[in-house]
């Protein structure tokens, strides 16, 4: 889990100015967006239309992973 600082409240205003009224509604996908770019970080989810919408609309950079697409580690 990684906080919301004060460079990913930047990052978030950048993509909500960008996005579409209705984008606008997915905020909670705004902030976790926001968390990732302003990291460098990769977004692993299973739901990748939703921010590709948003990473369209703002230009932002922001690398996704389809979630069912990684592979999960077998404990032994």
């Amino acid at each position: 889990m990684l906080p919301f600082d004060q460079e990913a409240a930047r990052v978030a205003a950048d993509i909500w100015s960008a996005a579409s009224r209705r984008d606008r509604q997915q905020l909670g996908d705004i902030l976790i967006a926001s968390i990732a770019v302003s990291r460098q970080l990769p977004l692993v989810t299973r739901n990748q239309r939703d921010f590709e919408r948003l990473l369209k609309a703002s230009g932002i950079e922001l690398r996704l992973l389809d979630w069912a697409g990684v592979r999960r580690r077998s404990r032994r």
